[in-house]
């Protein structure tokens, strides 16, 4: 990322840096060899070259561009894993009188995250940078504040419980929201990572009701420019949905009323009721109408059923020279103790065309995936 003179821009709702010019106080070279370095895109430089900008910057704290130069120095270092070496930078931030490269919003959460990062991440130092995220949740979201963010969710450290993640993970979720339409997969990650802590810590209906929401965002979402890319979020989010109403189903029949008109809902919105179609993919023709005539035959799994194990799988093939094909797992939910179950019950699947077709020039081949759930419910 390279900056340009005095201040950040907004692109899309999210900040960007552009070209960072010569400056006439800095010891000479120092911008040209930053410049250099993000444009060549190997990591060691850009690093190294981002520690010099910073050192450069601080000593030379007269000239006209010292705070836009540091501040760009400590972004890329928090973008690149080494948001501890910003602590001096914030520090010295701190100290200018004159105007500010960015509104002091980001240099809160600057400041922040390289506290935290220098920390050891104990309940203090989390606690301390948590609040920071809070306050500026509703920030208007730059690369800097959205690394914040996924970094504290992404950390483990001391392990954290399920309700810890969900709050991390709401927080970065509705940070995130505003600009979902340019980074549709790092929203979509955060916000289903929020609901399905939820569910893991209280298993809330109001976590299926959050992942519905995903899942019918998704629908919408990839059917643009992100599609092949939000395929995968979108599956996972479909596997948590149908986990979730197999576990009501298993243990609490009131709750899976409930869970019963969330699926209604969202099969109504996205048009999933028809689970055996794909998207439609422009460049292939249509796909020619037909039905399967044999089901599955999958074997509830001895140790799953034994542990009082439920889950689901999303399923998807091809069809190759007018029959399905290439049977693949395209998410499991709460892990992979069903896949193998769900690919063995396959085995009995037939599919038939229809007589009459519509388009008389529709296919039987297709490589965009045929969706088939498996839901494994103990009775």
């Amino acid at each position: 990322m390279i900056l340009k003179r005095a201040r950040a821009l907004l692109v899309a709702g999210v900040c960007l840096a552009v070209e960072l010019p010569v400056l006439a106080q800095m010891p000479p070279g120092t911008a040209e060899a930053y410049n250099d370095a993000i444009a060549g895109g190997d990591e060691s430089q850009m690093l190294q070259a981002a520690r010099d900008l910073a050192a450069a910057a601080i000593a030379h704290p007269e000239d006209p561009d010292a705070a836009v130069s540091a501040f760009e120095a400590g972004n890329q270092l928090c973008l690149r894993g080494a948001c501890a070496e910003a602590r001096p930078i914030a520090a010295f931030l701190r100290t200018l009188d004159g105007d500010l490269p960015v509104n002091t919003k980001q240099l809160d959460v600057l400041e922040a995250f390289a506290n935290w990062s220098a920390s050891k991440k104990d309940k203090s130092a989390n606690k301390a940078f948590q609040a920071v995220l809070t306050a500026n949740v509703k920030t208007e979201p730059s690369y800097l504040t959205i690394a914040a963010f996924d970094t504290f969710v992404a950390d483990r450290s001391g392990r954290p419980r399920w309700g810890v993640v969900h709050e991390r993970a709401s927080l970065a979720a509705e940070h995130m929201k505003p600009v979902r339409n340019v980074l549709p997969v790092r929203w979509a990650t955060m916000a289903l990572q929020s609901a399905s802590a939820q569910f893991n810590a209280t298993k809330s209906i109001e976590a299926m009701r959050s992942v519905a929401d995903v899942e019918t965002a998704l629908f919408e979402l990839r059917e643009g420019e992100h599609a092949d890319a939000l395929d995968l979020v979108y599956y996972k989010a479909y596997a948590w949905r149908s986990a979730m109403g197999a576990y009501y189903r298993s243990t609490d029949k009131k709750t899976y009323k409930l869970a019963e008109e969330i699926e209604e809902d969202v099969d109504s919105l996205n048009g999933s009721n028809e689970p055996y179609w794909g998207r439609a993919d422009g460049d292939e023709p249509d796909l020619c109408e037909g039905k399967p005539i044999a089901q599955p035959s999958p074997i509830y799994p001895r140790d799953a059923a034994r542990n009082g194990y439920v889950g689901a799988v999303i399923l998807g093939f091809d069809f190759v020279d007018g029959a399905p094909a290439n049977y693949r797992v395209l998410a499991s939910v709460p892990d992979g103790a069903f896949e193998q179950a769900s690919l063995d019950g396959m085995k009995t699947f037939r599919w038939e065309w229809d007589v009459e077709q519509k388009n008389p020039d529709c296919s039987r081949t297709s490589t965009d995936p045929a969706i088939y759930p498996m839901v494994y419910v103990l009775q």
